[in-house]
């Protein structure tokens, strides 16, 4: 599940994205992608994603997403798939 925060906070959608069962939810406000894990009935942060093992919200999602009005899209496209 992907949320992209861009009016309203997207913190009440996670019980119902707990109750559909949705393992892994990312969400990005704008300025930072935060992972999470459903851990029981609730979402816990996490440093990396547990369904594409190695990915990282900090060192590779959020420094794509910084340069993205000063680089193309298809290069930033290319590089972010040669991290993978």
């Amino acid at each position: 599940m992907i949320e992209v925060e861009i009016i309203s906070s997207a913190i009440a959608k996670l019980r119902l994205f707990a109750a559909m069962g949705a393992p892994e939810v990312w969400r990005h406000d704008d300025t930072r992608l935060t992972m999470l894990a459903l851990d029981g009935a609730a979402y816990r942060p996490l440093d990396a994603s547990l369904r594409l093992p190695g990915l990282t919200a900090v060192m590779m999602i959020d420094s794509v997403l910084a340069r993205r009005l000063e680089q193309g899209e298809t290069s930033l496209i290319k590089e972010f798939r040669g991290t993978l």
